[in-house]
C-alpha cells in the first residue's frame, strides 16, 4: 500500500514538474518570437525610415524601396503566422482583456473554449467576470496578479455546463506610452487533475499514516541501508519497552532489540531488494528488561523521496507458541494414553472413515498397520458392507452407544462378538465433526458366559426333571392306587357286592386307567417331539370333525363347566392331522378347566385368516401374569407350580401342544389378563381349494 501511494506521489510530482517545464519553454518561446518579431520590424522600419529618403532621389532607388518594403512585410506576415500558430496550437489558454473589473474578453486562443466549455464566439461577447461565481473574485485575482506578475494565481472558474475547474492564472497587463494599462494578457492552466491528484495523494498519505500509528501489530520504518529506524508506533514501542526518542535514529542492533549478526542484516537488505518483501520471518526480539519474544516479521520496500526504506510489521507470537507447544505436550500425553489404554480406540469423521486407530484396534479387526486401516469405514466391521444396515448404524452412532453388544467383523470376513461404545466428537464451534469408537472383542467372556448358562440350564434341566419325577410318581401313583384299591376290594371274597358298586368301581378302574395312559401317551409323545420322531397323518377335514372326534373326552372335561363350540359357516377346511389336533384341542381345555371357576364358560373358536385358519379356546379364569406368560409353553414347567400348590399334571401339556402345532408349520401363543381369563390360540395350515 505505501509503495503504491510512494509510486503515484513520484509520478504526480514528475507529471507537474513536466508540465510546469513545457509552460516556461512555451512562455519563453512567445516571447522569444514576439521580442524577434519586434526587433525584426522596428529594425525594419527604421532601415525603411532611413534609406526611404536616400531612394526616393532616384528611380532605381525607389524600386530597391519597394522590394525591401514587400521582404519586410513578407517576413512581418510570417511571424505573425508563427505567433498564431503557437498560440492556437497552445494547449494552455491564452487570452487577451479588457482592464475593468468585469473583463472583456478581446482574443483568445482555442484552448481557452478547452477550459471553459464556451466557443470563441461566446466568449468574445461576455465579461471576463461571468466565469467567476462572484464578481469580485475576478477584482481579487487581478489584484493578485497587479502585486506579483511573476507568482500564478489559483482560482476556480465555472464551465458553460456548471462544472467547476480549478486554474492557475499568470498574467499582466500591458500598458501605453503613457503607462495607462490598455489590457491584460493571461495564461491559463486547467489544475482540476492535478489538484485532484495531489488531494488523493494527501489523503492517501494521511490513511498510510493513520494505519501505520493505529496498526494491532508493531510497525517501524527504517532506512535500508543503514537499518536506523525513521518510525515506529506505539505497538512497536509497547512490544520493546522503549520510549520514541529512544529508538529514531538508532538500530534494532544498538538497542539490542535483534540480537543478529551484520550478515542477518544484509542478507535480508539482498532479499528486500531482489524480491521486494519478506514475509512472515520468524525472529526473536529482545525487549529493554531483556525478555525474549518471538515474532513474525513481514517487510515491504519502499521508494521514498529517491531513498530505499523497509517497512516492517512484527506480530507478537509468543503465547501462540506457548500454546502450541502446550497442545503438542497435550497431544503427546493423549497419544500416549490413546495409545496404551487397554482397549481398542478409532477416531472416525462424520461418514464413519478411520481417521486415527491405536494399535489395539489395527490388531483386533486384523490389520497389518494403522495405514492400512485409515480411510476404512467403521461400519463395514459392524454392518459387513450392508448399505441399509450401514445407514441404521451410523443413526445409532448419531444418538451415542454405550456397551453395546454387536457381531463384529474381522478383515477377513470372520465374526467375532465385541462390545461396542461410540461418542459424538464435536469441533472448537461445538459442531459435531466425528467419532470416538472404542471396542473390546468379548470372544472369552462370552464363552465363559455359554459356559455357565450351559451350566445353569443343565441345573434347571436337572432340577426340573428331578421335579417332573416326583410329579410323575405322584401322577403314576394315585390312579395306580386307585386300580389297587378297587380290585382288591372287588376280589374279595368275604364280601358279596351288588351291581351298581361292581359298576362303580369297575367305572373308577376305568377311569384312572385312561388317566395312566395319557399321563403314558403325554411321556412318549414328548420323548417323540425331542427326538423329532413324531409322525403326524395328515389329511384334509373339517375343524368340526375334528370336534366331533374329541366331543366325548371335551364333554367329560367340561361337566362343570359351560363349553361353547363358535365355528363359521364359512371356515375353510383344514390340512391336518386329526386325531394330533384332537389332541391340542383336549390338552387346551383341560387347561382351561383347570383355571376357571366352575359354571364359567369356555369357548372354543375359530377364523380364517388368509391362509390359515386361527383355532382359539378361551376362559374366564384367573388370567395370567405377563411375566410367567413367556414360560408357559417351557417343559416341565408346570412342574414347578405342583410345588406351589397348584393343581396337578406334569407340564408337558403346553410343551406338547407346540410341539404338535409347529409340526403342522403353525404357532401357538397366549394371550391373558389377570382377573378375566386367558385365550390360547394356533394356526393350522388352510386346505388348498377351500
Amino acid at each position: 500500500m505505501a509503495e503504491k501511494i510512494n509510486k503515484t506521489r513520484e509520478e504526480l510530482l514528475n507529471e507537474l514538474e513536466k508540465l510546469r517545464q513545457r509552460v516556461a519553454e512555451l512562455e519563453k518561446s512567445n516571447i522569444a518570437e514576439r521580442e524577434e518579431t519586434s526587433k525584426a520590424f522596428r529594425a525594419s522600419r527604421r532601415k525603411q525610415r532611413t534609406s526611404t529618403a536616400e531612394l526616393r532621389k532616384s528611380e532605381p532607388g525607389r524600386k530597391q524601396l519597394q522590394a525591401t518594403l514587400r521582404v519586410s512585410e513578407d517576413k512581418l506576415e510570417e511571424s505573425e503566422e508563427k505567433f498564431r500558430s503557437l498560440i492556437t496550437n497552445l494547449k494552455l489558454g491564452i487570452s487577451r482583456s479588457t482592464p475593468e473589473p468585469g473583463g472583456v474578453y478581446l482574443k483568445v486562443n482555442p484552448a481557452m473554449s478547452e477550459i471553459t466549455g464556451y466557443s470563441r464566439e461566446e466568449l468574445l461577447k461576455m465579461k471576463v467576470a461571468d466565469l467567476y461565481y462572484h464578481h469580485e473574485e475576478r477584482k481579487a485575482a487581478l489584484g493578485k496578479i497587479m502585486a506579483d506578475p511573476h507568482q500564478p494565481v489559483e482560482t476556480t472558474l465555472k464551465k458553460k455546463d456548471g462544472t467547476v475547474r480549478m486554474v492557475s492564472i499568470k498574467g499582466a497587463p500591458v500598458r501605453d506610452s503613457w503607462g495607462r494599462i490598455r489590457y491584460f494578457d493571461a495564461i491559463i492552466e486547467d489544475i482540476t487533475e492535478r489538484k485532484q491528484a495531489e488531494d488523493a495523494l494527501k489523503q492517501s498519505e494521511e490513511r498510510f499514516r493513520k494505519a501505520f500509528h493505529s496498526s494491532p501489530v508493531a510497525m517501524r520504518l527504517i532506512g535500508l541501508e543503514s537499518g536506523r529506524m525513521v518510525d515506529v508506533n506505539e505497538y512497536f514501542l509497547k512490544l520493546v519497552g522503549y520510549s520514541r526518542e529512544e529508538v529514531i535514529g538508532h538500530t534494532t542492533r544498538e538497542l539490542d532489540i535483534l540480537r543478529e549478526k551484520e550478515e542477518a542484516h544484509l542478507e535480508r537488505v539482498r532479499i528486500l531488494k531482489e524480491t521486494g518483501r519478506i514475509t512472515d520471518l520468524e525472529i526473536k526480539v529482545y525487549t529493554r528488561a531483556g525478555e525474549e519474544r518471538i515474532c513474525l516479521m513481514s517487510s515491504e520496500l519502499l521508494l521514498l523521496d529517491g531513498k530505499e526504506y523497509s517497512l516492517s510489521a512484527l506480530k507478537d507470537i509468543t503465547e501462540l507458541k506457548k500454546s502450541e507447544e502446550a497442545l503438542r505436550r497435550s497431544e503427546e500425553k493423549l497419544r500416549l494414553v490413546f495409545e496404551s489404554a487397554g482397549i481398542d480406540i478409532a477416531v472416525t469423521n462424520l461418514s464413519g472413515a478411520i481417521t486415527e486407530a491405536n494399535s489395539r484396534m489395527v490388531e483386533t479387526l486384523g490389520f497389518k498397520s494403522r495405514t492400512e486401516l485409515a480411510g476404512k469405514n467403521i461400519y463395514e466391521f459392524i454392518t459387513q458392507r450392508s448399505h441399509t444396515g450401514a445407514l441404521k448404524m451410523r443413526q445409532t452412532l448419531e444418538k451415542g452407544i454405550k456397551g453395546m453388544e454387536y457381531m463384529l467383523y474381522h478383515a477377513d470376513g470372520t465374526k467375532f462378538p465385541g462390545e461396542f461404545t461410540a461418542s459424538i466428537l464435536k469441533d472448537a464451534a461445538g459442531s459435531p465433526a466425528g467419532f470416538i469408537v472404542t471396542v473390546r472383542d468379548i470372544t472369552e467372556r462370552k464363552q465363559a458366559e455359554d459356559k455357565a448358562r450351559e451350566l445353569r440350564v443343565l441345573r434347571e434341566v436337572d432340577h426340573l426333571r428331578s421335579e417332573l419325577m416326583a410329579n410323575v410318581s405322584h401322577e403314576l401313583r394315585t390312579p395306580l392306587a386307585s386300580i389297587k384299591g378297587f380290585t382288591t376290594t372287588l376280589l374279595r371274597s368275604d364280601v358279596k357286592w351288588s351291581e351298581e358298586e361292581q359298576r362303580d368301581y369297575l367305572q373308577t378302574i376305568n377311569r384312572e386307567t385312561d388317566r395312566l395312559t395319557r399321563l403314558i401317551s403325554d411321556l412318549l409323545d414328548m420323548s417323540r417331539i425331542d427326538a423329532g420322531a413324531l409322525k403326524l397323518e395328515l389329511g384334509t377335514c373339517h375343524l368340526q370333525q375334528i370336534i366331533d372326534a374329541a366331543s366325548g373326552r371335551l364333554t367329560t372335561l367340561t361337566q362343570r363347566h359351560q363349553l361353547n363350540i363358535a365355528l363359521p359357516l364359512d371356515l375353510p377346511k383344514v390340512h391336518a392331522d386329526e386325531l394330533r389336533i384332537g389332541q391340542v384341542l383336549t390338552n387346551l381345555t383341560e387347561n382351561a378347566t383347570k383355571f376357571s371357576p366352575e359354571g364359567s364358560e369356555i369357548l372354543i373358536s375359530a377364523e380364517p385368516a388368509g391362509d390359515q385358519v386361527i383355532v382359539s379356546v378361551t376362559d374366564h379364569g384367573q388370567g395370567i401374569a405377563s411375566e410367567l406368560m413367556g414360560k408357559l409353553f417351557d417343559r416341565f414347567y408346570q412342574a414347578q407350580r405342583i410345588a406351589d400348590g397348584h393343581k396337578g399334571g406334569t407340564g408337558l401339556g403346553l410343551t406338547i401342544c407346540k410341539g404338535i402345532v409347529e409340526a403342522h408349520g403353525g404357532r401357538i401363543w397366549v394371550e391373558s389378563k389377570l382377573g378375566e381369563g386367558s385365550k390360547f390360540s394356533f394356526t393350522l395350515p388352510a386346505a388348498r381349494g377351500d
